[in-house]
């Protein structure tokens, strides 16, 4: 059973229910994948188990899900006592003996790689064994004599190409993931030993066959309903040579634009991986920076190559296209200190990346910090998230006040926030300013007219909310150009690209429900047509839509190339795309106010701009109108008479 945040069907159920079904001595037990999002209560998902009946409910369970997943297992046992509750994922294979001291209600741990072990624990209950008759199956932790019994581990699994591919096998339908798929692995195993975690405690690395994950790829890109895959490999860049295979199959063969996010060092992007990065579509490239503080990477066992960093940004920048930059920071770190953190902060937002993600330390469950945390000084929530307390260099306060920083450097995730940023940073004054004292100064700004909560993502953002952000960036925007000395028409030029990707923000990353009618809906002249609250409609003095798709931080003086014309952009939430309107379909737009008819609308037009022949003219703006109304620009906001009557 798998509980995901983005969609119920999660990869690690379907790979483990793929192994069993091709597991001979399994023929007799049929396994079934029930998911839940991670916001469903407790109640709920052991209430949908336990009618269900199951003889053995398996749990996979992560750092983000284990407090759902206990709970509804105490309520799943209450319901039914003789369903077997089993547990299995990465956040239980480092303490299997204490969470069963711990949880009467788990009645079995898997640690590691789950397959094989799940599949003979399977075949044990098939044949009723009891106490110390799994005493044989590596990997497995359960209960015996009164108390828990932990067996040796499992070794990994040397040959992925033995395990059935969930995809291949028909088991994990892409149609049915939804929009976003949060998981897939090309090889299992992480190069680096940080000793928070307990990923690469092994640092193995093991790869499925090649020739099985391009088959995976084929069948995934054809696939109408999703929208967004992330490549769930520690380091996607680490063999170059496959890697620059799947990426150029995801750039040949991807007919539905599907976004690939993905995790990567800089050491190895060389000019043909950047050019082949270059023509996908969308996504992100994440680096996992962690810090900069010298004493904290010691600490957790990493190396930070700033040179190779700063050159994998720049040559991202220039070759790959839209894909946008993330770079991680981990506070609390032991090491480091708040004052450390903020320089880190500092150094990152120096690189204009289009998001910082701050993450705080989590001692996962099995790393060297879990196991000999007086060693660094750490105090840590024992039960999951495991978030740190202190350490023996930053202390409880600057904990809170590091992990305070986590929403404004979300607000500075937002692109219209980051391109003032970033296209100010580029047109430094007398004074040089870097660009975190420059998002520091614009903060103050924000925060007495914006809740950050509101404006701290990408898209998405309450209309409302981003007309307030827009007014406080041109606000600030103004004073800031008059103070550099800025020409008139180049801060124009600024200001229209900010305004641009404010109403940029308003639009979805996956869009609503709604789909464009099939076929073209007549729109009658009796209609009364009015422009959709889901889709701001903008002019400008600039052509703006040359932004469109491109990271504002990627090229911050675009702007001074923007073609001076004035331009009109519907920012269609529905289609989640801006469109360029022509001047006529922008004089039309604007006479939809929603108190005139469509016919109305069409004479009107047709009047200012001295149309004679009005039987010809005015079905032609209908249906210009009506083309409108299917893409999602306008609405019919009350019918004709006649359709109304009928």
């Amino acid at each position: 059973m798998g509980i995901y945040p983005y969609s119920p069907v999660g990869l690690a159920p379907a790979t483990l229910k793929a192994y069993c079904d091709a597991t001979p001595s399994l023929s007799g037990v049929s396994v079934e994948i029930v998911g839940f999002l991670v916001d469903a209560p407790a109640a709920e998902v052991a209430d949908a188990l336990g009618t269900l009946g199951y003889d053995v409910v398996g749990f996979s369970t992560y750092v983000w899900n284990a407090g759902l997943v206990l709970e509804a297992a105490r309520r799943l046992k209450a319901l039914a006592p003789g369903a077997a509750v089993v547990l299995g994922g990465p956040e239980v294979a480092g303490w299997s003996r204490e969470l069963l001291s711990a949880h009467p209600s788990v009645d079995f741990v898997v640690a590691g790689e789950g397959e094989l072990t799940l599949a003979e624990l399977l075949a044990c209950l098939q044949k009723a064994g009891e106490g110390d008759g799994y005493a044989g199956v590596r990997g497995l932790a359960y209960r015996s004599g009164g108390g828990p019994a932990v067996n040796p581990p499992r070794p990994l699994i040397e040959d992925l190409g033995s395990l059935p591919s969930p995809f291949l096998a028909g088991v994990l339908d892409v149609d049915r993931v939804g929009p976003y798929l949060f998981a897939l692995e090309t090889y299992r195993g992480c190069p680096f030993g940080c000793r928070y975690c307990f990923w690469g405690k092994h640092r193995r690395v093991r790869y499925f066959p090649l020739e099985r994950v391009e088959a995976e790829l084929r069948l995934i890109l054809k696939s109408s309903n999703l929208r967004r895959v992330f490549f769930s490999d520690s380091v996607c860049n680490l063999d170059l040579g496959r890697f620059k295979r799947v990426l150029r199959l995801l750039a040949d063969e991807n007919p539905n634009g599907i976004i690939f996010d993905f995790e990567m060092i800089p050491d190895k992007l060389d000019e043909e991986t950047l050019g082949l990065l270059g023509r996908l579509r969308d996504g992100y490239v994440a680096f996992g920076l962690q810090s900069t503080t010298p004493a904290a990477l010691e600490q957790i066992g990493r190396r930070w190559r700033k040179a190779a960093l700063e050159r994998g940004v720049r040559a991202l920048r220039a070759s790959a296209g839209r894909l946008k930059l993330y770079i991680d920071l981990i506070y609390g770190l032991p090491g480091d200190t708040y004052r450390g953190y903020l320089e880190s902060i500092r150094y990152a937002m120096s690189l204009l990346p289009d998001k910082v993600q701050p993450h705080p330390l989590q001692v996962l469950p099995g790393s060297e910090f879990w196991t000999d945390p007086g060693r660094y000084g750490l105090e840590f929530q024992r039960e999951a998230p495991h978030l740190v307390e202190r350490s023996s260099t930053f202390s409880a306060g600057e904990v809170r006040r590091a992990a305070a920083w986590t929403t404004p450097l979300y607000v500075y995730f937002n692109p219209a926030v980051r391109a003032a940023v970033a296209l100010l940073t580029a047109r430094p004054g007398a004074v040089p300013e870097d660009p975190f004292r420059l998002f520091v100064r614009l903060l103050r700004c924000l925060r007495r007219v914006v809740d950050l909560y509101l404006v701290a993502r990408e898209v998405d953002v309450d209309a409302a909310a981003a007309s307030r952000l827009g007014a406080v960036l041109d606000a600030f925007l103004r004073g800031e150009l008059r103070s550099r000395g800025v020409p008139a028409e180049a801060a124009t030029a600024i200001r229209d690209a900010v305004r641009f990707y404010v109403l940029c923000t308003t639009m979805a990353s996956v869009p609503p429900d709604w789909q464009p009618p099939a076929g073209l809906v007549p729109l009658r002249p009796g209609d009364v047509v009015a422009v959709s609250p889901s889709c701001p409609v903008a002019t400008f003095d600039f052509d703006v839509t040359a932004l469109d798709g491109l990271s504002p931080a990627a090229d911050p003086r675009r702007s001074d190339a923007l073609p001076r014309r004035p331009t009109t952009v519907a920012f269609n939430r529905r289609l989640n795309q801006p469109q360029r309107l022509s001047p006529a379909l922008a004089e039309l737009v604007a006479l939809c106010d929603g108190s005139r008819t469509a016919g109305e609308v069409a004479s009107e037009f047709a009047a200012r701009h001295g149309f004679v022949v009005l039987e010809v003219v005015v079905p032609r703006l209908l249906e210009a109108l009506g083309d409108l109304v299917n893409q999602g620009v306008l609405d019919v906001v009350a019918k004709g008479a006649r359709e109304a009557a009928s």
